[in-house]
């Protein structure tokens, strides 16, 4: 089990995965920021994303493309997404 508390950004062909018992919690940003254009990116969440201070996704104004978000079973988002 690990935690990491770096806020993340997808851009391009982007392919992020947070492992079973994991957990991403970032308080001082949004957890995962979407940005760029043409994008084909995708996040598969096995654990867990959380972020008391702001949203969990959030994407920039002008991004373009597509975002395949995959919350597996036992997963858990614990709080918004913003797009």
């Amino acid at each position: 089990m690990t935690t990491f508390t770096t806020p993340v950004t997808v851009t391009g062909t982007d392919a992020y995965v947070i492992a079973v018992g994991d957990f991403l919690d970032e308080t001082g940003s949004n957890a995962i920021t979407w940005s760029g254009t043409d994008t084909a990116v995708t996040i598969v969440n096995n654990g867990t994303i959380t972020d008391s201070a702001n949203q969990s996704l959030l994407s920039v104004v002008g991004t373009t493309g597509t975002l395949a978000f995959t919350n597996n079973v036992g997963a858990l988002v614990d709080v918004e997404m913003k797009f």
